[in-house]
C-alpha cells in the first residue's frame, strides 16, 4: 500500500470514527431532553447540556477533519479552542450534574471551584503561548479533561444512599484513563517526535467510552426514579396508616372505637381467647354532680386503667357512651379476672378532682366451639347481670 492510500485510509477512518461518536453524542443528548421534558430534574437538565457541549466539539472535530488542509492554520486554531471549550465544558457539566445527583450542591466548595477554574485556564493559556498548535491543544484537553473526569470517579466512590451508583466512579474512571492515555502519548511530540498514527482514529475508543457513560448515567437516574417511587409509596403507607389510625380511634380516650372492631376481631377469629364487657356504674350520677368535664376524665382513666391493666396486643375499644370491650385473644378467663380486679382497685382509689369508680364486667370465651360474635352477646349478657347485680 503506498503512503498515499495509507493516508486515505486513516484520513477515513478518522472520519468514520468521528462521525461514530457524533452520532452517540447525539444520541445522547436526545434522551437526556426527552427525560428533562417529563421530568425537570435539575440533574438531567445539566447532564443534556453537558452532552450538547459534548455535541459541539465532536462536530467542530468533524469540520476540522472533513475541511483537512484547506484551512489556514489561524482558523484551524481558532476552531481547535472551540472544541477545547466545549470539550472541557462537557467534563465539568457532567461533574456539576454529579453534585446535583448526589444532592452536593457545592461537593467541592465555591473557593476550590474558582482556582479549579483558573489553574485549567491557565493551563490551556500556558499552552497556547508555548506551542500555539492544534496538537498541543488537543493535549492540553486531554490532560484537563482526564483531570476533571479522575476527579468526578474519585468523589463518586464515597458512599452513597441511592442505589444505581456503583458503576458511575469506574465509568469515570476508565473514561479518565482513555484521555489519559491520549494526553501521555502526545508528550513525544512537545521533543519533536511523532504522534501515533491510530490517534488519527481513536474516537471510535472515546465513542464506547462516552457510550458507557451515558447508559451507565442513565442506570443510575433511572434506579434513582425507582427509589424515590418507592419511597414515596412507603410515605403514602404511612400516611394511610396514619389515616385509618385516626378515624378508628376514639377521639376522647385514644382507645379503638366500633370502625374497628369488626377488623380486629376477624383476626382473632382463628384463635381463642376471651371478650370483657365493661360499662361504668353510676355514669350519669357522675355528669350530673361532678359535671361532664369531670365526666370526660373519668373515662380517660378508664382507658388508662385498661391499659395498664391488659397487653399491648389486647384490643381495647369504647364502644360508646361509658361502654368498653377488650378483646384479649389467647387470654383465660381466671387471668382475665385477675386482670379485672387489678382494674377495680386502680379506679376504686380517688383521684384528684374525681370520684371513686366501679365498672360491671362480664367475660365470656371465645374459641372453636364459640364463635367471637357468639361470645360478644354473652359477654353483654353478663355485663348487665353484674350491673344489675350492683344496683340491688
Amino acid at each position: 500500500m503506498s503512503q498515499a492510500e495509507a493516508l486515505a485510509v486513516a484520513r477515513a477512518l478518522n472520519m468514520w470514527s468521528l462521525g461514530v461518536q457524533v452520532v452517540v453524542a447525539a444520541v445522547m443528548v436526545t434522551v437526556f431532553l426527552a427525560l428533562w421534558l417529563s421530568s425537570r430534574r435539575e440533574s438531567i437538565f445539566t447532564w443534556g447540556l453537558a452532552w450538547l457541549l459534548d455535541l459541539v466539539a465532536l462536530v467542530t472535530v468533524l469540520l476540522i477533519a472533513a475541511g483537512g488542509n484547506t484551512s489556514s492554520h489561524a482558523v484551524q486554531v481558532v476552531m481547535y479552542l472551540v472544541y477545547a471549550t466545549s470539550k472541557i465544558g462537557f467534563a465539568a457539566l457532567l461533574l456539576v450534574g454529579l453534585e446535583q445527583f448526589f444532592r452536593r450542591r457545592r461537593a467541592m466548595g465555591e473557593t476550590t471551584r474558582w482556582r479549579v477554574g483558573w489553574l485549567l485556564a491557565t493551563l490551556l493559556l500556558a499552552v497556547l503561548i508555548v506551542r500555539p498548535h492544534t496538537v498541543a491543544i488537543q493535549a492540553a484537553v486531554y490532560w484537563i479533561v482526564a483531570l476533571l473526569m479522575g476527579y468526578g470517579g474519585v468523589s463518586s466512590l464515597a458512599p452513597s444512599r441511592q442505589r444505581g451508583t456503583r458503576l458511575l466512579p469506574a465509568a469515570l474512571l476508565v473514561y479518565s484513563v482513555a484521555f489519559l492515555h491520549h494526553a501521555v502519548v502526545l508528550v513525544p511530540w512537545f521533543r519533536g517526535g511523532p504522534v501515533p498514527r491510530y490517534m488519527s482514529h481513536v474516537s471510535f475508543i472515546d465513542a464506547g467510552v462516552e457510550l458507557l457513560l451515558g447508559v451507565i448515567l442513565l442506570l443510575a437516574l433511572g434506579q434513582s426514579a425507582v427509589d424515590e417511587m418507592a419511597r414515596a409509596n412507603a410515605r403514602l403507607e404511612a400516611a394511610q396508616r396514619s389515616l385509618r389510625e385516626l378515624v378508628d380511634a376514639d377521639p376522647l380516650t385514644g382507645l379503638y372505637n366500633r370502625r374497628r372492631l369488626r377488623r380486629f376481631i376477624t383476626a382473632s377469629a382463628t384463635g381463642a381467647g376471651v371478650l370483657i364487657y365493661l360499662d361504668v356504674d353510676r355514669f350519669k350520677n357522675v355528669n350530673d354532680r361532678w359535671g361532664h368535664a369531670v365526666g370526660d376524665d373519668c373515662l380517660r382513666r378508664v382507658a388508662e386503667g385498661l391499659r395498664s391493666v391488659f397487653r399491648t396486643e389486647d384490643g381495647l375499644f369504647r364502644m360508646g357512651g361509658d361502654e368498653f370491650l377488650v378483646v384479649a385473644p389467647g387470654l383465660d378467663p381466671d387471668d382475665a379476672s385477675r386482670r379485672l380486679a387489678r382494674l377495680h382497685e386502680l379506679l376504686a382509689a380517688s383521684a384528684e378532682g374525681q370520684p371513686p369508680l366501679t365498672v360491671s364486667a362480664g367475660i365470656a370465651s371465645f374459641g372453636k366451639d364459640t364463635p367471637v360474635d357468639q361470645a360478644l352477646v354473652a359477654a353483654d349478657h353478663a355485663m348487665y347481670r353484674e350491673k344489675g347485680a350492683h344496683r340491688r
